[in-house]
């Protein structure tokens, strides 16, 4: 019987290297920068509903988004038509200022969803 245990327990660690280094494999699918499901995405522009507190806020979604319309002031920028996304530089702050207005509910602004790090 301790023979069988062993077998078994060989057998099983045979097959777990193997799964391990196909896995190792298949992690270098794809070059560094190529993969882009995982990375940074910028929808918008939407509209701030209200303001919950310094730093939440309720954005207008489509309903299709199938994702909670309550963001962190930090995924949030202010939208520019011409696509750029104006920051101070070394503000001192680790996130982003919020809209300029945040009293006004018609405000304009694209909000960024941050998948993974």
């Amino acid at each position: 019987m301790a023979e069988d245990i062993l077998a078994t327990r060989d057998a099983v660690q045979a097959k777990l290297e193997a799964t391990g280094q196909k896995n190792k494999e298949a992690a270098y699918k794809f070059p560094v920068g190529t993969y882009r499901k995982l990375q940074p995405r910028k929808y918008g522009p939407f509209k701030i509903l209200r303001k919950i507190n310094d730093n939440a806020y309720v954005v207008a979604l489509p309903e299709n988004m199938n994702i909670s319309n309550t963001f962190n002031v930090a995924d949030i920028y202010e939208y520019h038509a011409d696509g750029v996304i104006y920051q101070k530089e070394n503000s001192g702050s680790s996130s982003p200022p919020p809209p300029k207005n945040s009293e006004v509910e018609e405000t304009d602004v694209g909000e960024s969803l941050t998948y993974g790090t």
